[in-house]
């Protein structure tokens, strides 16, 4: 993941928001720090 990444990933985790993406390194990052929701634009229907 990128340092952007990872800031709003942080941000997203320390306000309590979901990250909606289009970026698979999200959903690494979520797997280590369970306190961010992500979901990816390919899972909304």
């Amino acid at each position: 993941a990128s340092a952007v990444d990872l800031i709003v990933a942080a941000t997203a985790a320390h306000h309590g928001l979901t990250v909606l993406h289009d970026d698979l390194d999200y959903r690494t990052v979520a797997r280590h720090a369970p306190d961010l929701g992500e979901h990816s634009v390919h899972d909304v229907a």
